[in-house]
């Protein structure tokens, strides 16, 4: 007796636990987004048919499998899809795999799926089968890029199953994913310390989730337990270090594990990886992810600008972002002691293209280094000749060079560098097999012999025996901007092309020596330049991409330094005319204005937008009717979230939004039925209240819906984009209504929406521009005013943006509001301090220098 009751005791205790356990689950699950959890793959043959059909929740469960890759093919008659399995012995009915995962949900109402579909036949026909199936109600449809859904909601609402495809990027379904569009798959790797560099078998950088495939055939086993169930990873760290070495060498948590061993088991491995903490962020310019990011300190790791790292419990972090043509605030972070996640986020911040130059030759009127070194450099035989399209150049005939400074003065020996120069070719250069030689040394020895040349007529890069070509074919007396990148954290050697990348490749170990460099000669005495240069320049730094660009437009800022080279160069003979320059300045100012003066002054800020038949998305969103009744009131957030949709973009689109768009952008989490019906409902409701305005239309055409607005209806936001697009700073009225306009607040202010998160970051930052530009403009002893209002409304956008805390600190200082203007100053440090984990870089007194 006692024995029952103490069983009984034991069974209702562990009972009590476990619906414990499943409240805290659940609790859990509210929060946890689909791309937050681990899941391991499996390939279905691994699996016994009859077994998964019979008890498919434990099967699952005490493996901690969390989906599967199935391989299809039509049958031969082509009326049934089959799931081929790997040995291809012998074949499954796809039909009856659908029933077992449909059954699987129906038992099974705390876990979700995700399918992998390998195939090479029509979608259409895979998406009739599934939508034709039972399991079709059980798979989440909907747009990731919109809003990832959380595990509680693919739950609730019985879509267990997420579904993905190696295939068929263009998909005709709305349920079927291509997976290279969301997640990233590093190529396989043996080693316990994966090096990828930023560079992926499939999907790319910028995706989300992170693919392993690498543990599908992995020789290594733990000594003398080859043939064991469980990894023991007590006695065999290898798998916990190769996977989160992936995670450090990517930036991204781990989302999908794919294995194949039946013999394994990694649900050890996936209790590891979810124990540890995380340091993650966004480094932006702009509001903006940047594309690529290097890492030094703690991780050597070239990631998105979205970052996600694992950290262990109480471990000392260094973390040091790098980009080219970027420096970040904070520039480094040292993190002590973590304990909980951590967030820290980066600003990128564009240097100058005069940052890091070390030569810089014009060839204007002289042949010279007008950098800000000026080395010495010796002629021989180069000459300056007038060209058609460039202006003044230098002329190489085969015979002629220049000898400038040792590479190591310049700072390119074993460092990042830059070279950029216009080349044009005088003859063709492949019959002879013999090299252009642009930039180089003589050397010929192994990353002693720099030579960046034309090699057969297209660009070529190299430090001898280790070296890339191009792909552009150069036409003989055609001119091309070229530019030669070397970086030397993921030892990249680029080339550049009018602007565009031409070709890269890793893994080249820098160029080490402290040989003179040549302009127009490398290597070998016969490999000299035939044809023209001209504005060569040097960097020690890897410039960025829009750096680059620039530089092949010829809008670069490098001339106004120059300038200044030749006044310091000639200061006692320009010391007259400055002063004469400067009186007669002086003398005229009364008198005379710029065009940008004539048009700022007087301008009135005030705001004077229409009182009746108006929408504002500036500030709060507001909507007056008619007759001047504000009806905001009667937009739910809902209907708001639509209106304000349908009028940005049937802007953006002058055809209207698809059918499909509008669903997946309003509706995503819903099935398309009930979506169809919310969206009748709504746009009824809308239409009722769009009646009080004179007058607005929801149109809908061939599945396409827009939102036309008659010419008596006012909205500010559509006004602006019309001033944007015209000469705002030459014509006073546009600026006075442009100003007018977005002085009432922040672009869609109240909106929180991830929705518009895109459109109104692109929109905010023009006007941040234009109104920088602006307060620039404005003479700050004149109009002290005007620039303390032009800073605040800056500020509503961008509550950190250095510009207008500057300028709106000068205003104050000079309207002798001191006191305001130093707890201004102290709020902006103490708000910088705050975010960014790091005292503020400039003192009160520096700042208003």
């Amino acid at each position: 007796m006692r024995s029952f009751r103490f069983q009984l005791y034991l069974t209702s205790w562990i009972t009590c636990l476990l619906f414990t356990q499943t409240i805290v689950a659940q609790k859990k699950l509210a929060e946890i987004k689909y791309n937050e959890v681990i899941n391991l793959i499996n390939h279905y043959e691994h699996n016994s048919l009859y077994n998964f059909k019979s008890h498919p929740t434990n099967r699952l469960n005490n493996q901690g499998i969390n989906g599967f890759i199935l391989d299809l093919q039509l049958s031969k008659d082509s009326n049934k899809i089959e799931v081929l399995h790997q040995n291809k012995k012998w074949i499954t009915d796809f039909a009856t795999v659908c029933d077992s995962l449909a059954t699987y949900c129906q038992q099974d109402t705390l876990h979700v799926l995700s399918i992998f579909f390998n195939y090479h036949f029509d979608p259409k026909l895979l998406v009739h089968f599934l939508k034709s199936h039972p399991i079709h109600q059980h798979i989440w449809q909907g747009d990731f890029n919109a809003q990832w859904p959380t595990m509680a909601h693919l739950i609730s609402n019985n879509k267990q199953i997420i579904c993905f495809a190696y295939t068929g990027k263009n998909s005709p379904s709305p349920f079927i994913h291509y997976l290279w569009d969301y997640a990233a798959n590093p190529c396989d790797s043996k080693e316990i310390e994966p090096k990828l560099n930023g560079e992926f078998c499939h999907g790319n950088i910028q995706n989300k989730l992170l693919y392993l495939t690498s543990y599908q055939t992995f020789a290594h086993d733990p000594p003398s337990q080859s043939r064991q169930t469980w990894i023991d990873t007590n006695q065999d760290p290898f798998f916990i270090s190769h996977a989160l070495n992936s995670w450090k060498n990517t930036g991204k948590v781990i989302n999908f594990i794919v294995y194949d061993d039946k013999q394994k088991n990694y649900k050890g491995l996936k209790g590891h990886l979810l124990s540890q903490r995380s340091i993650s962020g966004t480094i932006s310019y702009n509001r903006q992810a940047i594309d690529k990011v290097f890492w030094q300190g703690d991780f050597n790791a070239v990631t998105y600008g979205e970052y996600n790292f694992p950290a262990t419990l109480n471990e000392v972090v260094k973390l040091r972002p790098e980009c080219p043509g970027f420096k970040f605030v904070p520039e480094e972070i040292h993190i002590e002691g973590i304990t909980k996640d951590v967030t820290q986020n980066f600003i990128a911040i564009p240097l100058t293209l005069n940052h890091s130059i070390r030569a810089y030759y014009p060839f204007d009127s002289n042949i010279k280094d007008e950098g800000p070194h000026q080395f010495e450099l010796e002629n021989k035989g180069c000459k300056i000749v007038h060209d058609g399209q460039r202006n003044n150049v230098i002329e190489l005939d085969g015979k002629s060079y220049i000898t400038i400074a040792k590479a190591n003065d310049l700072g390119i020996s074993d460092s990042d560098f830059t070279v950029s120069a216009w080349i044009k070719l005088a003859r063709n250069n492949e019959a002879d097999q013999r090299d252009f030689s642009i930039l180089g040394t003589q050397e010929n020895y192994y990353r002693g012999g720099l030579h960046l040349q034309s090699r057969d007529n297209r660009p070529y890069f190299g430090f001898f025996s280790n070296d890339l070509w191009g792909n552009t074919k150069f036409i003989p007396g055609k001119w091309y901007h070229v530019v030669w990148r070397y970086t030397k954290y993921t030892q990249e050697q680029a080339i550049f092309v009018d602007g565009k990348e031409d070709v890269s490749s890793l893994n080249h170990p820098p160029f080490v020596s402290n040989s003179h460099i040549y302009i127009g000669r490398s290597i070998s005495q016969d490999n000299l330049f035939e044809g023209r240069i001209d504005n060569l320049l040097i960097w020690n730094r890897a410039l960025g991409k829009e750096e680059i660009w620039h530089l092949s437009q010829d809008i670069s800022d490098i001339q106004e330094d120059s300038i200044v080279h030749f006044i310091m160069r000639n200061k006692y003979w320009m010391g007259a005319f400055i002063f004469l320059l400067v009186t007669l300045i002086l003398f005229t100012r009364k008198s005379k204005t710029t065009p940008t003066d004539k048009v700022i002054e007087n301008i009135d800020l005030k705001q004077k937008a229409p009182k009746k038949n108006a929408i504002k998305l500036f500030g709060d969103f507001q909507i007056l009717d008619k007759n001047g009744e504000d009806i905001t009131h009667c937009f739910t957030p809902r209907l708001k979230q639509i209106f304000i949709y349908l009028l940005i973009y049937s802007k953006e689109e002058p055809h209207g939004i698809s059918s499909d768009e509008f669903i997946q952008m309003i509706w995503p989490n819903f099935d398309r039925k009930k979506a169809i019906n919310n969206r009748g409902v709504s746009l009824s409701k809308l239409r009722n209240i769009l009646e009080a305005m004179d007058k607005i239309y929801i149109s809908n055409h061939h599945e396409r819906w827009k939102l036309e607005i008659t010419s008596n209806v006012y909205c500010d936001y559509y006004e602006c984009l019309e001033k944007l697009d015209s000469n705002l700073f030459n014509n006073r009225e546009n600026l006075h209504i442009f100003l007018s306009t977005v002085q009432r607040g922040a672009y869609l202010q109240d909106c929180q929406e991830s929705t518009f998160d895109e459109i109104k970051g692109k929109f905010s930052n023009k006007v941040i521009d234009v109104l920088t530009r602006l307060m620039f403009d404005f003479d700050m002893s004149q109009h002290p005013e005007i620039i303390v209002k032009i800073a605040n409304r800056i500020l509503k956008t961008d509550d950190l943006n250095e510009d207008a805390i500057k300028y709106k600190i000068k205003a104050l200082l000079v309207l002798r509001q001191n006191n305001e203007a130093r707890f201004l100053f102290k709020s902006y440090q103490q708000r910088y301090q705050k975010i960014y984990n790091q005292e503020l870089p400039i003192s009160y007194e520096d700042l208003i220098r």
